[in-house]
């Protein structure tokens, strides 16, 4: 009798049904991420003794795309999560790393058009979200290609500020992929314009506009939307939209150093938003109350991201995304004021690339 029951206890009792074992697959990066959790340092002190030269970079970028034609479609959102934390790990700042999160954050959009509730206007914007994220594809794929077979150089400043954008959308396109009303699909939609923007602008910079016809601000953007941002603008102070204005008037009349004015219009508007829509006296307030870092102040005032912070404080995770577009922005925009004597041809097309997402961007804190 012993015997049997010991016979029983290891065969699981005799009436006893065993599960099945089920294979888990970490099919995006907060899986991977999770996983990670306990080598995270180890794996930061590596990436970093071992930072991949140019060359390995276009080789791994090789091998993704080998990697990305057999894999079967259902293990498409694993496979292309595990390349995007790779290249994030070991190439965090490339263009390898920009075009694997662009093409993860597009799978992450994947049913987004399908949903039944969306009633006609707001599909109409779901869609535009979907093809918003295929064109980011396409211009992130096209840079890193041109970067790897035609030499393209970037500066290092430019292209870490790709990748970030890149990075943070597919960050909010995780978050948000499933937006629960008509106000977080418009919000999604401004966001991809963003992203949409600054790799245009990254992709006119690498004089990638030569090789694919890179669409115009007003054929992307919705046009109610536009006038939306605008109204909102304009309430909150009369001069931004003049600014804005003056940019585009500059886009298509430039004279000498036109992209680099035209560039200091851009951050002059950025900064003009951020201190109308976050006030140094409220900010402060808030930064004293809440108990947040002093390194969050410059000389005592408020710094653009602390602002972004304060604007969109009711609204998480809107405020880590708009920290990095504004980031981002500024970052080409100052980038593009080293710029001079541009001409009337294609110099100003990075500028009227980066206008759509300069918009897009404030939009996404106002609207």
């Amino acid at each position: 009798m012993s015997e049997e029951r010991d016979r029983e206890s290891r065969e699981g009792g005799p009436d006893e049904e065993i599960a099945p074992i089920v294979p888990v697959f970490p099919f995006d990066k907060d899986s991977i991420d999770r996983l990670l959790i306990p080598w995270k340092r180890e794996i930061g002190r590596i990436s970093e003794s071992f930072a991949l030269s140019t060359r390995e970079i276009e080789r791994m970028g090789r091998a993704f795309r080998a990697v990305d034609v057999i894999t079967p479609q259902m293990l498409k959102p694993m496979e292309l999560g595990l390349s995007a934390k790779l290249a994030d790990l070991l190439a965090s700042d490339s263009l390898l790393a920009a075009s694997r999160n662009a093409m993860l954050a597009h799978t992450r959009m994947a049913e987004l058009v399908a949903r039944p509730e969306w009633f006609d206007s707001m599909r109409v914007l779901a869609e535009s979200v979907q093809g918003i994220g295929a064109q980011l594809v396409a211009m992130s794929s096209l840079t890193a290609n041109l970067a790897s077979i035609e030499g393209l150089q970037l500066s290092v400043r430019v292209e870490r500020a790709f990748s970030i954008s890149m990075r943070s959308w597919d960050g909010y396109a995780r978050r948000l992929s499933s937006p629960q009303t008509g106000q977080e699909l418009v919000r999604l939609h401004t966001a991809g314009m963003g992203a949409l923007g600054i790799a245009a602008t990254v992709t006119s910079i690498g004089g990638g506009s030569e090789r694919a016809r890179l669409a115009e601000p007003w054929e992307t953007a919705h046009q109610d939307l536009r006038e939306q941002i605008l109204e909102r603008l304009d309430a909150i102070d009369g001069r931004l939209v003049a600014k804005l204005n003056g940019a585009w008037d500059r886009v298509k009349n430039p004279g000498p150093d036109g992209i680099s004015q035209c560039a200091t219009s851009v951050i002059e508007l950025i900064d003009w938003f951020l201190r109308d829509v976050a006030p140094d006296d409220q900010v402060l307030d808030w930064h004293r109350d809440s108990g947040r870092s002093a390194r969050e102040l410059h000389k005592g005032r408020p710094t653009r991201q602390l602002r972004v912070r304060f604007a969109l404080r009711d609204r998480h995770p809107d405020g880590r995304l708009a920290n990095a577009y504004v980031s981002t922005l500024t970052s080409i925009a100052e980038e593009l004021q080293g710029i001079k004597h541009a001409g009337a041809g294609t110099d100003m097309i990075p500028v009227a690339r980066l206008l759509p997402s300069v918009e897009a961007v404030v939009g996404f804190i106002v609207l």
